[in-house]
């Protein structure tokens, strides 16, 4: 509804224009010399290399084509000119200069211009040099608008060229007279000051009577005509106004000038729309919100609608609404004007003010509101807002198929408030199962609505509705789901349709906490780049929640796929720093920490896997057999790969002496193990660093270990290593087969 009282009156403007006065300067005879060649040739050469290599339809080149043909009117021409404005593209505005600037194509220019003058909103700025270009270069019938087009750019850059043009006394007359007319269309007490300078008698007569018009243009006061006399006085009264003074001046001038005018005089309700809307980007940003102010409490409708689209223009520019501005909106809750009335609780919805929440729920409670479209847009305040005031109201407009969708809307939003009570949640479930026709679905905000409400019965409707073919009630019916307390499996069995995928991790995020659901999650990464980070987001929330072993489980699933370490370390630490609500079991605790230890080893961070690998250590008496074998194999690569050699042969000790059955004699050689291997590669390493000491440490605490239990590869690479050692070998020889059996046999410590 935004902007619809305003389009209809600038439509109307223009059709009262094509058929009048408009329409009889655009028959005339238009003679299009030199026009400013730089400015030209910029523009229409890269143009015209755009219109010849669009070889391919596009609505750009669609509307060309209009606005070319020779076989359309100019009224067609227009349109297809307007319709290139509001793309608002880079080669749309080109495809406009190169029409005002092709003098093959007379009626196409008149066109552009005719558009950019009643375009109802700033037209593109570079399409105000081509139109500048033109002044003084059209026949008299095409002047106004031209200078209605031109003023249309009220920045300061294009305001000083035209105020240039019209004193130049060497430029080309008509040219003067021109920029005169579009200086009209600049409200400042500059420019009147010039155009009461160019009134002067040293001036040629035709910029004299071009200046007395753009006066009339500036200050609404056209019954002065051309006396100078008369507008002598006019200034010597008003040339000292402040600057908020003289916008009330015009503002007031303006307004009677159309009172004085019939109330279906279209014309001049578009020339008066435009020119208060020039006022207002005039005036001071800090003055704005006092002329809306003033707008908006004017009895002439089309200013007040002025004003809202104003106001919804302040809106999407994400600018402040003051209080006495705020407060001018809400008296718009009463205006004589539906649409008004409308558009005015759109934008308190949109400011969220509590107060107008209030007032409209007081309305819709007296029933004083009987425009549908008004009382949809007050439900739409409801659900924004809630209001207790408004339930009984809401819920009686279920009934109506027009409303039904906003007030089911504006009920969910109260039930998630806590403002409806028992008999009023009854009342509504009541209405909203009536519009389920054969299991048919109902509108996706009544399924909303009943996924507040309803009971089992509603639920299994809801639940079959979750595999709809209609994609609306499909994404209503899985987010109520979400929404609700139930659990996610029935979503989690949909995890790859990309309706229901989104929804999923979403409620995942903020709810999640059964097995099953982690565990499809972890087996069905998203195909959808869009979907990772919350997948991401969803396995670490849940495995806050979820049983200990079902984190497991899914860290062990993620390292079969191939995913990053670091996604198994969060949700490692997620289960076990999680709420002290949802506390471990000390042997939960131990066998998480264990195996983040582990995945911290390998990626690379055994400073840190250490530290779990302590902890888990300091409650040895409860581990099982294989967890201490898992956790001593882990200290000792951690402690190995930050140099920590005695502590890595004491745990070695424990593994490999004679207290676990495994000592020399029993059958099992200890030089089979890959800890072994991993203490001839550690020596390796700290050889190719030139550290004897830390290489014949290890060399000695082996032969100590290992005693007659070496086997011959390994012997062969203690000797090569105690030759070293000796300084027998003074360089890294090649490796011997041995040696080399010895590394490709070597699948590095095992980490998890």
């Amino acid at each position: 509804m935004i902007g619809h009282t305003m389009r209809k009156f600038e439509q109307h403007g223009t059709a009262s224009k094509r058929g009048g006065a408009l329409g009889r300067v655009l028959m005339g005879r238009v003679l299009l010399a030199v026009i400013s060649a730089v400015v030209l040739i910029a523009v229409a050469l890269p143009t015209r290399a755009w219109a010849q290599s669009s070889s391919t339809s596009s609505p750009i080149t669609e509307a060309w084509s209009r606005l070319t043909s020779d076989e359309l009117g100019l009224a067609e021409r227009a349109a297809a000119a307007t319709e290139l404005l509001e793309m608002r593209d880079k080669e749309a505005t080109g495809a406009l200069s190169l029409a005002l600037t092709n003098q093959q194509s007379r009626m196409g220019w008149r066109a552009v211009i005719q558009s950019v003058a009643t375009f109802p909103d700033n037209p593109p700025k570079q399409l105000a040099q081509p139109l500048i270009g033109l002044l003084g270069h059209v026949d008299a019938s095409m002047a106004p608008d031209l200078a209605a087009a031109v003023g249309r750019f009220d920045q300061s850059e294009f305001i000083k060229q035209l105020s240039k043009i019209a004193r130049d006394r060497n430029a080309q007359v008509t040219r003067r007279c021109g920029a005169v007319l579009a200086l009209g269309y600049d409200r400042t007490t500059q420019t009147a000051g010039l155009l009461m300078d160019l009134t002067d008698a040293s001036q040629p007569e035709q910029v004299q009577q071009a200046s007395f018009k753009a006066l009339g243009t500036l200050t609404a006061l056209d019954q002065y005509g051309a006396d100078r006399h008369a507008w002598d006085a006019w200034w010597k009264k008003n040339k000292g106004l402040w600057a908020k003074e003289w916008t009330q001046h015009l503002l007031e001038n303006f307004e009677r000038r159309e009172a004085r005018r019939p109330a279906r005089d279209h014309e001049l309700e578009d020339m008066l729309l435009e020119s208060q809307r020039a006022l207002y980007q005039a005036n001071s940003p800090q003055g704005r919100p006092d002329v809306l102010v003033y707008m908006l409490s004017k009895p002439l409708a089309p200013i007040r609608q002025l004003g809202m689209d104003l106001a919804r223009q302040r809106l999407l520019d994400d600018l402040p609404f003051d209080e006495p501005l705020r407060e001018a909106l809400r008296g718009r809750l009463t205006d004589a004007v539906p649409t008004i009335r409308a558009e005015a609780a759109e934008h308190l919805r949109d400011l969220s003010d509590d107060i107008a929440a209030e007032l409209i729920a007081g309305q819709l409670g007296d029933e004083s509101e009987q425009v549908s479209s008004v009382l949809s847009a007050y439900l739409q305040v409801m659900a924004r807002l809630p209001q207790g005031l408004a339930v009984d109201p809401s819920t009686d407009m279920l009934n109506d198929e027009a409303l039904r969708k906003d007030a089911a809307a504006a009920l969910a939003s109260a039930f998630d408030a806590g403002l409806m009570k028992k008999s009023q949640v009854n009342r509504a479930a009541k209405l909203a199962r009536k519009y389920v026709h054969d299991g048919q679905p109902p509108a996706p905000q009544v399924i909303t609505l009943m996924g507040k409400v309803g009971n089992k019965d509603d639920w299994k409707r809801i639940a079959q509705w979750v595999d709809h073919p209609d994609a609306s009630v499909k994404h209503a019916a899985a987010q109520a789901w979400a929404d609700s307390d139930r659990p996610l499996n029935l979503l989690a069995d949909r995890v790859n349709d990309p309706d229901i995928q989104p929804i999923l991790l979403a409620a995942a995020i903020s709810r999640g906490d059964q097995a099953y659901t982690l565990n499809i999650l972890t087996t069905n990464r998203p195909q959808r780049e869009r979907n990772l980070e919350p997948w991401r987001r969803a396995l670490i929330a849940m495995a806050s929640r979820v049983p200990a072993d079902a984190v497991l489980a899914a860290a062990r699933h993620l390292s079969e796929l191939g995913e990053s370490a670091q996604l198994r370390l969060d949700i490692l630490s997620a289960a076990i720093d999680r709420s002290q609500e949802d506390a471990l079991r000390p042997a939960e605790r131990l066998e998480l920490m264990l195996s983040r230890g582990e995945v911290r080893l390998s990626a690379g961070d055994p400073s840190a896997s250490l530290a779990d690998f302590q902890a888990v250590a300091a409650s040895d008496d409860s581990l099982s057999g294989s967890q201490k074998d898992r956790l001593g194999r882990g200290q000792i690569s951690a402690s190995l790969q930050v140099d920590q050699i005695d502590q890595a042969f004491a745990i070695a000790r424990k593994i490999l002496g004679p207290a676990n059955g495994r000592a020399l004699g029993s059958g099992v050689s200890p030089t089979d193990d890959r800890i072994v291997d991993q203490f001839i590669q550690t020596a390796q390493r700290l050889r190719g660093q030139n550290r004897k000491d830390e290489v014949a440490t290890i060399i000695r605490e082996l032969r100590n270990l290992l005693k007659p239990a070496i086997n011959p590869k390994v012997g062969s690479q203690l000797a090569t290593l105690d030759a070293w050692v000796n300084g027998s070998i003074s360089t890294t020889p090649p490796m011997t087969a041995v040696d080399k059996a010895g590394d490709d046999n070597d699948d590095g410590p095992v980490a998890e």
